[in-house]
């Protein structure tokens, strides 16, 4: 990997300049850590909408479908952070104003959700069908986008390279992850790493790479609870890869 500064001779500025080979490692990096977040949760769909046009005073009712992504949180720094890095918008719910939501469904949706084949098992299929959208016209792809259905079951085997991926491991605590205070009777206080989602697999990939408890909660969700040593192990590997600091992760008191 090759990093060389020059002289800008108009200006006199002083660029640091990046070779192919660096740019493609960030690529890489960008869409692991990406990969990690929607692997553990967010969402890639299709909105349908209606639309009433009227043209020489007749109105005519038309269907329309489109990709979009989209990540939630109450941590309004993570999805500020998200916008700051991807563009997109924010949405807030005003009721409380506890929940954040990240989204994109503009032009750039499909090219943003390719760079993620190869880092999030779960979400192949859809991506797919991204792509599918976006290489018909209008008609076509409210057919493709009404025909899809999600029958991906990735196994724990398709994320046992990509939990060792500390890019990835923190876009899937950044999204899903937090702190717990744990207590056993006779020992001092632990702080432990617990990440908690519906994806089982994932959560199955990270038990047998770290060592971790899985328990079930809800109908739906698990949550997946390391150790001190893994904990330990597993901060050393993303704590420069972070969203946002660790500390700023949602921590259950």
């Amino acid at each position: 990997m090759i990093v060389y500064e020059a002289m800008v001779e108009s200006t006199g500025e002083l660029r640091v300049f990046r070779t192919t080979e660096q740019q493609e490692q960030e690529r890489r990096d960008r869409a692991a850590f990406l990969g990690g977040i929607f692997a553990a949760g967010g969402r890639m769909a299709f909105n349908f909408k209606n639309q009433t046009k009227s043209h020489a005073g007749i109105e005519r009712k038309y269907s329309y479908a489109y990709p979009v992504i989209t990540f939630a949180d109450a941590n309004s720094k993570k999805i500020d952070k998200l916008k700051e890095m991807f563009g997109g918008r924010v949405k807030v719910k005003h009721k409380d104003e506890k929940s954040f939501t990240w989204y994109l469904q503009s032009g750039n949706t499909v090219e943003f959700a390719r760079a993620l084949l190869g880092f999030c098992p779960n979400r192949e299929e859809m991506i797919m069908a991204f792509e599918n959208w976006e290489n018909v016209n209008v008609e076509e792809q409210l057919r493709v986008a009404k025909d899809f259905k999600n029958t991906e079951v990735p196994k724990a085997e398709d994320y046992k390279n990509l939990v060792r991926n500390p890019q990835f491991l923190a876009g899937v605590l950044t999204a899903r992850g937090g702190l717990s205070n744990a207590f056993r009777r006779g020992s001092p206080r632990e702080t432990v790493l617990f990440f908690s989602s519906t994806n089982k697999q994932l959560a199955m990939a990270l038990k047998q790479e770290y060592g971790a408890g899985i328990m079930p909660v809800g109908e739906k969700s698990n949550q997946t609870t390391f150790g001190e040593a893994a904990t330990t192990r597993i901060l050393e590997l993303i704590q420069d890869h972070l969203l946002v600091p660790l500390q700023d992760l949602p921590e259950d008191e």
